[in-house]
């Protein structure tokens, strides 16, 4: 079943720049999807259409959600439909402290699940226990990569977009993060997730697609796309079976799509 389907979408700059041009896509229920590309491809503009945050847009075209359409829609409609973005930039208030930042990832829920989704995200990220009482922006870039998540954990989205996860984040704790996300996942959660780093993002989602300048090149399963050439070799690294003595080729093959 399509928890989120955009159909034929245009987001316009300044009413005359295309940002996005002509863009389709279907999000499934329960399962883990990247969006891919370089950067200025337009993947960040895409998020903030979903969540409504770029005014008046997109200019043309629908978004559903769970059935229903939603562009046009507030931010805060949207979201109280079950739909969490968490930026580049994370989003925290940095001047809060850890807990209070949790705190407001849990404002407005009174359900008995409260209590135990904090011991879960505390168990996802037994470090954000440790700093409870830390002011944010005291945190390593890892550590407020994890509370941002965590808060948006606790909004318990029906889809959570995550931009970028592994910006700046050493291999090592950029793994742990996306390991992290594969768990999530797995708990009735669907994720769209926007990265450059390719290999990472396709070793966990389910589906794919790919951007170049506003439009969608490029789709299919997270296999489909690890075994398309054109994908090996600009977004994966150069396909060693035909690259020269040193690993790299000297031109760059044209592009299928």
């Amino acid at each position: 079943m399509s928890l989120l389907k955009i159909t034929s979408i245009e987001t316009l700059y300044f009413d005359r720049i295309y940002a996005l041009q002509g863009i389709s896509l279907e999000i499934r229920e329960h399962e883990i999807f990247t969006v891919l590309g370089p950067n200025g491809a337009g993947k960040t503009t895409l998020l903030k259409t979903i969540a409504g945050l770029l005014k008046d847009q997109p200019k043309k075209g629908t978004i559903e959600f769970n059935g229903r359409r939603i562009s046009g829609m507030s931010p805060e409609r949207i979201s109280s439909r079950g739909i969490v973005y968490v930026p580049e930039d994370r989003g925290l208030f940095r001047e809060l402290s850890v807990w209070e930042n949790l705190e407001l990832g849990c404002w407005g829920r009174r359900d008995r699940e409260l209590k135990s989704d904090l011991e879960y995200v505390y168990s996802l990220f037994p470090i954000l226990a440790e700093r409870r009482d830390q002011q944010a922006d005291k945190l390593s870039g890892g550590e407020q990569q994890m509370l941002a998540i965590a808060r948006g954990i606790l909004r318990r989205p029906k889809l959570l977009m995550l931009d970028e996860p592994s910006l700046g984040l050493s291999p090592k704790l950029a793994r742990s993060v996306y390991d992290t996300l594969r768990a999530v996942s797995k708990r009735d959660m669907t994720i769209l997730l926007v990265e450059q780093n390719a290999k990472m993002a396709l070793d966990i989602c389910h589906y794919g697609y790919i951007m170049e300048a506003g439009r969608i090149v490029l789709k299919g399963t997270a296999q489909e796309l690890k075994e398309n050439d054109d994908v090996r070799e600009l977004y994966l690294g150069v396909d060693q079976e035909t690259s020269g003595e040193k690993g790299y080729r000297y031109y760059t093959k044209r592009r299928k799509w």
